[in-house]
């Protein structure tokens, strides 16, 4: 299995691995973590993650077009002052060009949930 590569919102290698840890036993240093973007953040485990990166310090913005049925954003997780809730689909490239330049780091969990079709807003497989 290869090396976890993290990516800036530009493209580029960021300068520190927040999942690497500086000793045996010790947990992802969520500090180095900086502005977060949750890609389907409202979903079950997107809420979690935004919960707990938004109690460790960071600000987080969680991006979802509310479209599967356990997606909400009227969710006790999603309630804190560091998370902000964007309703809005990864589909929509200028949404997300302008959401991504806005932080540091990316979590994706967005996906198309429960049918054999492309998704309504694409032609056909889809490149984000």
């Amino acid at each position: 299995m290869g090396a976890l590569r993290l990516m800036d919102g530009r493209n580029r290698m960021s300068a520190g691995n927040p999942f690497a840890s500086t000793s045996e036993g010790e947990g992802p240093n969520l500090e180095t973590m900086g502005e977060v973007l949750i890609t389907g953040g409202a979903g079950f485990l997107g809420r979690y993650l935004a919960n707990g990166l938004a109690a460790s310090g960071n600000s987080v913005t969680v991006l979802d077009d509310l479209s599967c049925s356990n997606s909400t954003f009227d969710c006790a997780e999603l309630q804190h002052e560091r998370i902000s809730c964007v309703r809005g689909s990864v589909f929509n490239r200028g949404l997300v060009n302008s959401l991504v330049a806005q932080h540091r780091t990316v979590v994706h969990f967005a996906s198309v949930v429960g049918s054999r079709r492309p998704s309504p807003t694409s032609d056909g497989p889809s490149r984000i």
